[in-house]
C-alpha cells in the first residue's frame, strides 16, 4: 500500500523541535539604553507622577515605559533612558522623598530595546521569542506590545546571542 505523502509530511512537521520560521519585515535595535525597574503600591501614583515630572524637568528621553500590576496591590514600573542620561536618572531615584515609596529598585546600565515588525497581535511571535531565549538562558528584562510591534529589552552583553537566536525562528524580508 502506497504511503500518502501528505501524512508523512504532517508527521515530520509534528516531530520537528521547532516549527518553521515566521516571516517579519524588520528587526530594529535601539542605541544603548539604561534600564530602571521599581515597585510602588498601587495607591501611590503620586510617587510615579513625581518621578516622571522630575525626569521631564531634566529633559530625560524615555524610549520605553511599562507598568505591570503585581500581587499585594503593587505595581512594577520599568523604563529605559538614553545611556548618557543614566546618572541623572539615578540621582532622581536617590532623592530622600522616594526612599520609603520605592522598593525592588534595579538598574542595568547597558541594555538594548529590540522591536520586531509586524507583530499585529500574532501570539506565536511573542511565544517564539520567549521560548527560544528561555532555552538559551537569556534574560528578557521586559517586553511590551503595541499595535504592530513586539519589543523586548535585553542586556547589551546578550545582544549577539539574542539576534542569533531570533534568526533561528524568524525570517526578515
Amino acid at each position: 500500500m502506497a504511503t500518502d505523502s501528505r501524512i508523512v509530511d504532517i508527521f515530520k512537521r509534528l516531530g520537528d523541535e521547532t516549527p518553521p520560521p515566521i516571516r517579519l519585515s524588520r528587526l530594529l535595535e535601539s542605541p544603548v539604553q539604561g534600564y530602571f525597574s521599581f515597585v510602588v503600591q498601587k495607591g501611590d501614583r503620586g510617587t510615579v507622577a513625581r518621578i516622571l515630572e522630575l525626569l521631564g524637568d531634566a529633559s530625560v528621553n524615555l524610549r520605553f515605559i511599562s507598568e505591570h500590576p503585581g500581587g499585594n496591590g503593587e505595581v512594577r514600573i520599568q523604563l529605559c533612558c538614553d545611556a548618557e542620561a543614566q546618572q541623572t536618572v539615578v540621582e532622581i531615584f536617590q532623592r530622600a522623598e522616594f526612599a520609603r515609596a520605592i522598593r525592588e529598585f534595579r538598574h542595568v546600565d547597558a541594555v538594548v530595546i529590540l522591536s520586531l515588525y509586524p507583530f499585529s497581535g500574532q501570539p506565536q511571535v511573542a511565544g517564539r521569542v520567549f521560548a527560544i531565549l528561555r532555552k538559551r538562558h537569556i534574560e528578557i528584562l521586559s517586553a511590551n506590545t503595541a499595535t504592530s510591534v513586539f519589543s523586548l529589552i535585553v542586556s547589551l552583553g546578550d545582544l549577539a546571542s539574542v539576534i542569533a537566536s531570533l534568526k533561528q525562528v524568524f525570517i526578515w524580508q
